[in-house]
């Protein structure tokens, strides 16, 4: 920008075989927010790894329009197993230019190899498995992807840079891996200000069928719901989720089903809850409810990594009676609902910001990788 010269955007691709576009999912939004920042402040492509057919993946016709919907440019091509994914992976690589490429997630780091000496490998890794495991396996639950840490890190050192999504999961990993690789990129959040409801009022959980969060409904529903008989409460469930309410009798909870743009799904609810009870990584679910301005009941859990919020920005609960108590508090007072709400408002936009959380990532993404010499 010096002497009248602009500075070439970086190229940049982003690969994944999420559907980004569609909601409901931490995954897809985090994803989507990234592709949204991306395309703001780089040269950006994505390339979609998909299973072919009706039933994988999204048609052509779907790519066309997110790509206009969302002014990006957007490969389709088949991933339905290892070897399709590399070979689209090469044909991307033959007809683009990379400053650098980011993978998301930790499954598609094999393809890391397929890159060029020149283009920067960025890893971003949503949560640490090694930590969601050890979660899962203290619920009892079965671990998702089996993996070691010793195997994880591994795959982390043949990365240039990896995005690390909150602050635990940076302090755990910047002291094992080499200087500056390791990123804090929290889920950025868009401001949403919902006028007051009017009736009375509604609990909502927004969540995919993920293990921890049908565990955490499940959980509140038999253990704090009861206790908030006669309030005049009802719980409005949204997502696939609702698989988990199929055994549910209850005129109170309604499954209301996934929704392809939650904001909708957040204006039609007075609170918000997270009741989640073990996983890793930063809830986005709690993040997003911050950001349209509702107040928000979480367990510790659900709060991981956005601790410094609690009982200003949202209320965080250790037990059923303290879930129950935030609740009723809520549900009497609108002038404490707006307050928790405000400030979930005014938390979200001095941490969560588009710029703060990618801030950093972009200062790298803006310098060129530096070229390895051969030793003589």
């Amino acid at each position: 920008m010096g002497q009248g010269l602009e500075q070439a955007l970086p190229r940049v691709a982003v690969v994944t075989d999420i559907a980004f576009w569609r909601g409901g999912r931490g995954d897809a939004a985090r994803i989507a927010a990234l592709v949204r920042f991306l395309n703001e402040h780089t040269d950006l492509r994505i390339l979609f790894l998909s299973p072919p057919g009706p039933h994988g993946g999204a048609a052509a016709r779907e790519i066309v329009a997110i790509m206009a919907a969302w002014d990006i440019h957007l490969v389709l091509a088949d991933g339905r197993n290892a070897e399709q994914s590399r070979r689209a992976f090469d044909r991307f690589l033959g007809s683009q230019r990379l400053d650098a490429c980011i993978f998301e997630f930790l499954r598609l780091a094999p393809l890391r190899a397929r890159l060029p000496p020149g283009v920067r490998a960025v890893l971003d890794t949503h949560d640490i498995i090694a930590h969601r495991n050890a979660s899962f396996r203290a619920f009892g639950a079965a671990p998702i992807r089996d993996l070691s840490p010793e195997e994880e890190l591994a795959t982390y050192a043949l990365f240039d840079q990896v995005m690390l999504i909150q602050q635990h999961d940076y302090r755990a990993m910047a002291p094992q891996l080499r200087c500056g690789a390791a990123l804090l990129a929290p889920h950025p959040v868009t401001l949403h200000r919902h006028p007051p409801r009017e009736g009375p009022p509604r609990v909502g959980f927004l969540a995919s069928s993920y293990p921890p969060n049908r565990d955490g409904l499940q959980w509140f529903l038999r253990e704090v719901w009861p206790q908030l008989t006669g309030c005049g409460l009802s719980l409005h469930v949204f997502g696939t989720v609702c698989r988990a309410l199929t055994q549910v009798d209850d005129a109170t909870v309604h499954a209301r089903g996934t929704v392809e743009d939650v904001a909708t799904a957040y204006g039609e609810m007075d609170m918000v809850i997270n009741p989640v009870r073990f996983g890793a990584g930063l809830k986005i679910k709690s993040v997003e409810a911050l950001g349209h301005g509702l107040p928000l009941v979480t367990s510790r859990h659900g709060a991981s990594g956005i601790e410094e919020g609690a009982d200003h920005a949202f209320l965080m609960a250790d037990s059923a009676a303290d879930f129950a108590g935030h609740l009723r508090t809520l549900t009497t007072s609108p002038e404490v609902r707006r307050r928790v709400g405000g400030a979930a408002l005014a938390f979200a936009h001095e941490r969560l910001s588009p710029a703060a959380c990618f801030s950093d990532l972009l200062a790298v993404l803006q310098t060129p990788k530096p070229i390895a010499r051969r030793a003589p």
